[in-house]
């Protein structure tokens, strides 16, 4: 992967990260409990690697999908 790509998705990963921080201490006020939510890694790839990773393309999910 050349360097501008692992760039992006370093960043991406990063965004997410703390995306996923804020979100679970909004949720963890809102509830009254500790939430905590994890990002367990951040590829770049298709939409069809993306169903794939997620059980295919009949499964229910919830995503983001970013375009350049």
């Amino acid at each position: 992967m050349p360097d501008t790509a692992e760039q992006l998705v370093q960043m991406l990963s990063g965004v997410a990260q703390d995306g996923a921080i804020r979100a679970g201490r909004g949720l963890s006020g809102l509830m009254g409990q500790e939430i905590v939510i994890h990002v367990p890694s951040v590829r770049a790839g298709t939409k069809v690697d993306a169903c794939d990773a997620v059980g295919g393309e009949e499964s229910v999910v919830l995503g983001a999908y970013l375009r350049r």
